[in-house]
């Protein structure tokens, strides 16, 4: 574990540094024909950002890279279906990931390229948000360890990719960019199809009603649970995804440890948010994604079905890198805020020790490197 607790340290100071100076680029470049500060100016605090930013990528990125058998789908799909599209052989069903391995198999023949590629790619997606977007950079960074975020992504490599893609997207969620919106969802469908239900949630987000009836529209969805599970299976028994139902992933769990902290923290996003999902875009946003996770949890109970649900969570899950920090900006008293923070860092600490180390979930301990084999 010290492997990790080390990179996340790493970058985590990197990434603050990156994130004073895209703020002092940004404020620079709005201001520059106002104030009159030299392109240089403004080029030397972008450029600091840029070299920043780089630094911050590089240990979580060279951490994941540098892996050896670490990740439960390392040896079960990743290294033997690289080889296979050496071979010529078509195997994974979106053209994205396909393409990633041809390219990276025109520089090299070793499995460890892919890694290495993913690796980071995911940490420079992940990272870059939370520089651009997290008002508090360190606790983004704690969020993405305790809640093993970091973690699935050693193991479910394309759905984590897909996910810090549609991240990336917060902006346009925000600014009701709906052609960007739909663009950078084709771009995450292309690493795993399922990125398509965040473009459900952006449409969601736009539609008056639910803003303004909020609250009934989460009970009423919560009522009709039952019949959509049916509908969900009815419809995923046609894809390609039915083999969660026809095989040994269908081992009759639910994610009910999701639903409790789902459950939780949905309240109290709602308790200190709610009043603010008119004025503030991001306030609703975050309170609907969270309200989704909690959600889709629920569809355990009916669809008992572990691991698919807990992929589907992911996509909305991940966005607490952002929306924990920002729900301490929107917490007034400060004894407010230390008590949420000491409860989520509780929480999630708990559950992250107990899947992660204690339960060996994602298997990435006792981390291994492809230097420990030499």
């Amino acid at each position: 574990m010290i492997v990790y607790i080390l990179g996340f340290l790493l970058s985590a100071n990197f990434a603050y540094y990156a994130h004073l100076n895209y703020l002092s680029y940004s404020k620079k470049k709005s201001e520059y024909n106002n104030v009159g500060d030299s392109l240089a100016t403004i080029r030397k605090f972008k450029h600091k950002y840029i070299l920043f930013l780089i630094f911050s990528i590089l240990p979580l990125g060279l951490i994941s890279g540098l892996r050896y058998g670490i990740g439960t789908d390392y040896f079960y799909t990743y290294s033997p279906n690289f080889y296979k599209i050496l071979n010529g052989e078509f195997v994974y069903s979106e053209l994205g990931f396909n393409l990633l391995n041809k390219l990276i198999q025109i520089f090299s023949h070793k499995d460890t390229a892919l890694f290495l590629v993913t690796g980071i790619l995911f940490a420079a997606l992940l990272i870059k948000s939370i520089v651009k977007y997290s008002n508090n950079i360190f606790f983004s960074f704690l969020v993405a360890f305790i809640s093993c975020i970091y973690f699935i992504s050693l193991n479910n490599v394309r759905q984590s990719i897909a996910s810090v893609i549609m991240l990336a997207a917060f902006p346009y969620f925000i600014q009701k960019k709906t052609l960007k919106m739909v663009f950078v969802t084709l771009c995450g469908m292309l690493f795993h199809y399922t990125a398509i239900v965040i473009f459900f949630t952006y449409i969601l987000s736009n539609i008056k009603f639910v803003r303004k009836n909020f609250i009934f529209i989460c009970v009423l969805s919560i009522i009709i649970l039952p019949i959509f599970a049916q509908v969900f299976e009815e419809i995923v028994m046609h894809t390609k995804y039915a083999y969660y139902f026809n095989s040994s992933f269908n081992n009759d769990r639910s994610t009910r440890v999701l639903i409790l902290y789902n459950a939780l923290f949905f309240i109290l996003f709602l308790f200190r948010m709610y009043r603010y999902r008119f004025s503030d875009r991001k306030c609703y946003i975050f309170i609907l994604v969270q309200f989704l996770a909690f959600w889709l949890s629920l569809l355990s109970l009916f669809i008992p079905i572990s691991e698919m649900i807990s992929r589907l969570v992911n996509f909305f899950f991940i966005f607490q890198v952002l929306s924990v920090p920002y729900m301490g900006l929107k917490t007034k008293f400060k004894s407010n805020r230390i008590a949420f923070d000491i409860v989520y860092i509780t929480a999630y600490s708990a559950y992250m020790i107990y899947y992660i180390v204690i339960m060996g979930y994602h298997e990435v301990l006792p981390y291994i490197s492809i230097f420990s084999l030499a």
